[in-house]
């Protein structure tokens, strides 16, 4: 599919609607560490799928699922996790961990279609922000220790 406004990565970072979002996510989610892209995907549809790299022991402590075996292992050997579904890397229900990745689709929309938001800072043309994966990053373990 030809994308209609293509952009490089440094165009998306220093995009206002991405950082906002970006910032949006990361405070009203405080299990959210961050949110980035593969930068050699951004150009191939013109929804840019965003990576969201949350704490999953945080994100356990708030809806209280238990922690998938394989994301701890994943975690125990220093790997990324990574998935298009949140619930993949917990003891939950499809629809319960749907439920949370729709909210944060509603947030990114919101900031997308905001009157508060200037055109010219927004994505250009119809490119719009979608949560591509969920990913616990490689290194969590040696910056975010793994609870008792």
């Amino acid at each position: 599919m030809a994308v209609s406004d293509p952009m490089t990565p440094q165009e998306l970072y220093d995009n206002y609607e991405y950082k906002v979002t970006a910032k949006a996510l990361k405070r009203e989610y405080p299990w959210i560490l961050d949110v980035g892209v593969e930068e050699d995907r951004i150009n191939e549809y013109n929804l840019i799928f965003i990576d969201i790299y949350y704490d999953p022991y945080m994100l356990e402590d708030e809806y209280g699922w238990g922690l998938a075996n394989w994301l701890i292992t994943s975690i125990e050997d220093g790997r990324e996790y990574n998935s298009p579904y949140l619930s993949t890397g917990f003891k939950c229900t499809y629809e319960d961990a749907r439920e949370v990745a729709d909210e944060i689709y509603e947030t990114i929309k919101d900031i997308h279609n905001s009157p508060a938001m200037p055109y010219d800072l927004k994505l250009p043309g119809t490119r719009k922000l979608a949560i591509g994966r969920w990913v616990v990053p490689a290194n969590y373990k040696d910056t975010h220790g793994i609870p008792e």
